[in-house]
């Protein structure tokens, strides 16, 4: 139903999406929604600029896998009934900070998600971008190092009821 309007080359203004026409009074007219040319050089730059966030992305994702690998064998843990009643809170202890972890590994994904898409909106219609994506790289960079952080605590509570299983004279 879109279309390119006839007779004009890409990347050229007035090279914008239009409905092809629409019929007024028994004559034909071409109806304009958005007057946006397409310019395959900004949106090839914006390709080679989405690398960063792309890679930050992948390396979100493998944290969220490895803090639902951890949150997997806290929770087969805390099904077992052998551990004792300090064991079980340290476990669900463990349990919040990986969850809230993820919870936060996720946000920061989001973000990075809508940086990308943020950015390849704002070359498509033309409109300056650099303040969002800088305020949403920002949130996502922080939301992340708020994951390492509760995902460090989680390590310090699982090393500390190492020491604590330990036989004595053991370190």
């Amino acid at each position: 139903m879109w279309s390119r309007r006839p007779g004009r080359a890409r990347g050229r203004p007035g090279g914008g999406l239009h409905r092809p026409f629409t019929v007024q009074g028994g004559q034909r007219a071409e109806t304009m929604v958005f007057d946006v040319p397409l310019d395959p050089g900004r949106i090839a730059h914006v390709f080679a600029q989405a690398a960063s966030p792309a890679f930050f992305l992948g390396a979100v994702t493998g944290l969220v896998s490895i803090l639902t690998s951890r949150l997997g064998g806290v929770m087969g843990d805390l099904r077992q009934e052998t551990a004792d009643r300090v064991a079980r809170a340290a476990l669900r202890r463990r349990a919040r900070y990986l969850h809230s972890a993820i919870n936060l590994a996720l946000a920061s994904g989001l973000c990075t998600a809508l940086l990308l898409a943020l950015s390849f909106i704002g070359a498509f219609f033309h409109f300056e971008h650099i303040y969002g994506a800088a305020l949403l790289f920002l949130l996502a960079t922080g939301l992340v190092a708020a994951a390492l952080v509760r995902f460090y605590r989680e390590i310090r509570v699982s090393l500390s009821e190492v020491d604590r299983l330990a036989p004595p004279g053991e370190s």
